[in-house]
């Protein structure tokens, strides 16, 4: 009989964590031979494009001779910015601002 010790996968996600509204980014999880994303729902590959509109979690199960790990990251959505205009709303003919 022969026993063969497989070692525990080191799951990793690399990617930004940080988002503009309306963007998409690709996260890279690295570590293992299958993956398993629970989003987008399926995702059975090392890079997923996600666009999520609001802060999200992702997390990937990493599986490598039947031994898995997990790992996940947090993804935040920052608004965009407010634009103002200040100053004298009339203008003459002639004048400058």
């Amino acid at each position: 009989m022969s026993v063969t010790i497989q070692n525990i996968p080191n799951a990793a996600i690399n990617g930004s964590l940080t988002l503009c509204a309306g963007a998409s980014l690709n996260l890279t999880a690295t570590g293992g031979g299958t993956y398993a994303w629970s989003s987008p729902p399926g995702g059975a590959t090392a890079v997923v494009t996600v666009s999520p509109s609001v802060d999200t979690d992702y997390t990937v199960t990493v599986t490598n001779g039947g031994c898995t790990s997990t790992a996940s990251v947090s993804v935040t959505i920052t608004p965009p910015p407010t634009a103002m205009i200040s100053g004298n709303l009339t203008i003459c003919n002639g004048e400058s601002t």
